[in-house]
């Protein structure tokens, strides 16, 4: 039975094609009985017998009656599933060990209403739906990457056993999208002593923060409630805002070969699991940064696109020539 279950999952992904848009017909779809399916089956097939043995009337009517329902169930079943649009779309990065939700649209192509519809992976139906009063349904499915790197979703699950829940109707489709994930952030040990090297700047460079007292200005929509200089508005000053500000730090570099006295093995993936947390908390401080990889050196910045570029340098270190 392992082996036919082997053989059929591999005849299966012989016949799919990985593509990002896939439209639900007879030549991926599958129909089967569930357990209650073949439950009434074999009580059909011993009124049969009972039937023909008696020669009784009735229980010819309801043999065939069975049977009929049989049929119908499953045309109804099997038009439940197809003439479906599927569409899959890309998504955010996420780090190892979050949950990736990949979106994905459903939309019927005829006039008929589509119930029960459910959707998931070859382990498990994750959503269940209608596509009645709207022609279109937006949901997602949910992966768990478990390594960096571009990372290709498994086999998608389509599934109903509308309307008695007898049969079961099934289509496979692949995703041709590929998503990226990110080293999972891990706190390196000695971080106080391992925040790498800096280069020159001007230390007594103002930015903005919430250290010591800078000035005042004009109150302007959006402005923490907090900030706002109480005791002039008291004295009928104004609404004004009191503006902070706090020594610019050095920029920062975060260097691949600065774990080398803690961890002389060279466990790639563990240091850039590091790395990757000491990137997102220096973004998260608002401290400019720049990270040396062996062959890659990227110059400090503190904006969002810059840390989606180490990210990324990180995620597909070593996966890439």
């Amino acid at each position: 039975m392992r082996r036919f279950a082997v053989w059929f999952d591999q005849w299966i992904e012989g016949r799919l094609v990985a593509t990002n848009q896939v439209i639900t017909n007879h030549r991926q779809t599958y129909v089967l009985p569930n357990r209650f399916g073949y439950l009434l089956l074999l009580i059909t097939l011993l009124m049969m017998i009972a039937a023909t043995n008696y020669q009784n009337s009735m229980a010819f009517l309801l043999t065939f009656f069975l049977v009929a329902l049989g049929f119908n169930n499953l045309l109804i079943n099997y038009r439940n599933l197809v003439d479906l649009e599927i569409r899959i779309f890309p998504c955010t990065a996420v780090h190892v060990g979050q949950t990736l939700k990949i979106p994905v649209s459903v939309k019927r192509l005829s006039d008929r209403e589509h119930y029960s519809v459910g959707l998931g992976t070859k382990d498990s139906v994750q959503k269940i739906f209608d596509i009645t009063s709207t022609s279109e349904t937006n949901t997602s499915v949910d992966f768990f990457p478990t390594q960096r790197g571009w990372y290709q979703p498994e086999r998608f699950y389509l599934v109903t056993s509308y309307p008695f829940g007898l049969l079961r109707v099934w289509s496979w489709f692949r995703c041709k999208q590929q998503y990226l994930i990110y080293p999972k952030p891990e706190v390196p040990p000695a971080i106080d002593n391992q925040l790498g090297h800096r280069s020159e700047a001007n230390s007594h460079e103002q930015m903005a923060g919430n250290e010591d007292f800078f000035s005042i200005r004009d109150y302007q929509q959006g402005d923490s409630k907090r900030a706002i200089h109480w005791r002039a508005y008291a004295r009928e000053q104004g609404l004004v805002t009191k503006e902070f500000s706090e020594p610019k730090g050095d920029n920062e570099y975060f260097d691949y070969q600065m774990f080398n006295t803690i961890d002389p093995y060279n466990r790639i993936e563990l240091r850039l699991s590091w790395l990757c947390y000491l990137i997102v908390e220096a973004h998260r401080k608002q401290r400019p940064f720049g990270l040396i990889l062996p062959s890659i050196n990227i110059a400090p910045d503190m904006s969002t696109q810059h840390l989606n570029s180490c990210l990324t340098a990180l995620a597909l270190f070593g996966k890439e020539s």
